[in-house]
């Protein structure tokens, strides 16, 4: 327009993101543990108090990159061979985060960092002014050369694991007849005797699943069948937890926390196995089907769906870990 004056365009000063504190990484315990020739150590986190410390799930990309950083600081060290596995915790959290047990040269941190952020998603105000802690397992792997320890075969190992039904079947299908028995046992099933022996219910079942799972029937599966398995109305409640010969019987996968039963699988030799009770499995006197973990003292494992006075978690407090309604007062 003649005459007028120019308009001076200012542009908007860029939104500030959010400030990352920085942190302090404290070694709280170590054990070794000769069995497994393996390490268990505890690591506290501690952020420094900052201004602009926003909710978690604002700053997920660089607290992705902070964390990755702090484990890669944690695990320092470690042979590339060696088997690595990383849980962390939090106080803000309902459950902890966990990365499998795999070789260190295959950890996934893309894989934790969404596993992170799908659980803090149901809390947005968590954040990072408490303390956190890691739990780093790490199995060191032998270079070579003899021994004189002697190992079980593995036929030896199942023919003395009473907790183990196993599947003894000559097609493919081994992994859903092991899913469909361990729901048969947990409905306690009235034929569930014969579907243990694998008779022509058993595999009729199995069938029903590959069916729901549109997969093609005899299919040979791994964990993304697994994952399909779950996603069908005959899993509806049910969720398929893996132990892994090759990987030295850690758990190396486990599926949807929120269902309401666990069926337990034994992959070995490319064949899978029912688990039906995995503390015998694993040798102790208790086993946390939440935690995924096995113990022998119940009064030194600490977990929140257990009650906090007397450690049942059969407690009417267990629902309600604030609640002073525990049945040993």
């Amino acid at each position: 327009m003649l005459g007028g004056s120019k308009k001076r365009v200012v542009d908007a000063p860029p939104a500030r993101e959010p400030n990352l504190p920085t942190h302090h990484v404290t070694k709280v315990s170590q054990k070794h543990v000769r069995k497994y020739n393996a390490n268990v150590t505890d690591y506290t986190v501690s952020f420094q108090p900052i201004e602009n410390n926003g909710p978690m799930i604002e700053m997920m990309p660089r607290v992705n990159e902070m964390f990755e950083n702090i484990i890669e600081e944690m695990v320092e060290g470690v042979n590339d061979r060696d088997f690595v596995r990383i849980v962390f915790n939090s106080p803000q959290l309902d459950r902890p985060v966990s990365m499998p047990f795999v070789r260190r040269d295959q950890m996934n941190h893309e894989a934790f960092a969404t596993k992170l952020e799908n659980t803090i998603q149901s809390n947005d105000k968590v954040s990072l002014d408490e303390t956190v802690s890691f739990n780093i397992l790490h199995m060191a792997m032998p270079n070579g050369g003899g021994s004189n320890v002697k190992c079980l075969t593995i036929e030896e190992t199942l023919s003395r694991k009473r907790c183990i039904i196993r599947m003894k079947n000559k097609d493919n299908m081994c992994c859903p007849r092991a899913i469909v028995t361990g729901i048969a046992r947990i409905e306690k099933h009235p034929n569930f005797e014969s579907i243990k022996r694998g008779y022509k219910q058993q595999r009729e079942y199995a069938i029903e699943l590959y069916k729901q799972a549109k997969l093609p029937e005899n299919t040979k599966c791994g964990i993304e069948e697994i994952k399909l398995f779950e996603k069908t109305e005959f899993m509806a409640g049910f969720r398929v937890v893996v132990v892994s010969k090759e990987h030295l019987n850690f758990i190396t996968y486990a599926g949807p926390e929120d269902r309401h039963h666990t069926i337990y699988l034994y992959v070995h030799d490319n064949h899978f196995d029912l688990i039906t009770s995995m503390a015998a499995f694993y040798n102790k006197s208790y086993f946390c089907h939440e935690c995924l973990v096995g113990y022998d003292k119940k009064l030194r494992h600490d977990c929140i769906f257990r009650c906090k006075l007397c450690k049942g978690d059969d407690c009417p407090a267990s629902n309600d870990p604030d609640s002073y309604k525990c049945i040993s007062t």
